[in-house]
């Protein structure tokens, strides 16, 4: 599916969520939180939130606990 119209077209949204996406997952993987104080929160339970909507954004929302609680 292809948008012609606007100011930023066309796109080609097949192509470039996928770009946006694989952008995001590097961004994620290789946050550094040295000096944050924090760091992600994987104890089981804890939900990952993903919200997307092709034409507007990407949304990832990671639970996160201070640091020293996890340790």
């Amino acid at each position: 599916m292809t948008d012609s119209g606007g100011v930023h077209g066309p796109f080609d949204y097949e192509q470039e969520n996928r770009s946006v996406e694989e952008k995001i997952e590097k961004a994620m993987a290789s946050f550094d939180f040295a000096g944050t104080g924090y760091t992600y929160d994987t104890s089981p339970g804890r939900i990952i939130y993903f919200y997307h909507d092709a034409e507007r954004f990407w949304k990832y929302i990671r639970p996160v606990a201070p640091a020293k609680i996890l340790r």
